[in-house]
């Protein structure tokens, strides 16, 4: 795969991620609900039981609406949408990324 094929691709898969961060800032902060929006992060999990944590953490301020919305959604590992792949597949492109600009700044010096 090109190289500028796979850069555009990890930022279309960041910039959808990111969406789902907004949802969870305008879910959590006023006026919907009394969070902080710095602190505010859509939750996914590895399975229901670590989601259920993450949401109660990055869902401060949250009304119970908000958290059934979420819920439904099903932000896991074996969820009923692909939002944990997602999630996961923004992880491994920025890690990647990582790598590839501390290769690039060693073979300059």
């Amino acid at each position: 795969m090109p190289l500028q094929f796979a850069t555009i691709m990890g930022d279309v898969v960041h910039n959808i991620r990111s969406a789902f961060d907004h949802i969870a800032v305008a879910l959590t902060c006023p006026p919907l609900g009394t969070g902080n929006p710095e602190k505010a992060y859509f939750p996914t999990g590895e399975n229901r039981e670590k989601f259920i944590t993450e949401q109660k953490d990055k869902m401060k301020g949250a009304s119970t609406d908000a958290f059934r919305f979420v819920d439904e959604l099903e932000p896991y590992d074996g969820g009923k949408h692909s939002i944990r792949a997602l999630h996961n597949l923004d992880i491994r492109d920025k890690r990647s990324e990582e790598r590839r600009v501390g290769k690039e700044c060693r073979s300059r010096w």
